[in-house]
């Protein structure tokens, strides 16, 4: 028998925080394949950026995300997307990663 052993890619993407009246824009993921119809924050993949000064790190199966976080402000939606109340976390069905960068917002805050 052999083992094998998994490749860890490293990824790197910008995560776009939309916030207004201390509400935050989640967008229905179709763009990645990893939580594929969940609920998540506007994301971009980067590749091979060559200076990323990265705020959070999650390791997701055979991948290590290294994520910069952009904040803007906007008034308008994107398609296939609706606010949530960070106060009101337990209220939606979310997945862990997405909880977890609405806790670290909240934290830096």
């Amino acid at each position: 028998m052999t083992k094998f052993k998994k490749n860890n890619k490293e990824k790197y993407y910008l995560l776009k925080v939309y916030k207004k009246d201390k509400k935050y824009l989640l967008i229905k993921n179709k763009n990645f394949n990893f939580l594929k119809n969940l609920d998540i924050f506007p994301m971009q993949e980067i590749i091979k950026p060559k200076k990323f000064d990265h705020n959070l790190n999650f390791k997701m199966s055979n991948m290590n995300m290294n994520i910069k976080i952009q904040t803007n402000n906007v008034n308008r939606s994107l398609p296939f997307s609706y606010w949530i109340d960070p106060k009101k976390l337990k209220k939606y069905a979310l997945p862990t990663f997405t909880k977890k960068i609405v806790s670290y917002l909240e934290n830096q805050s």
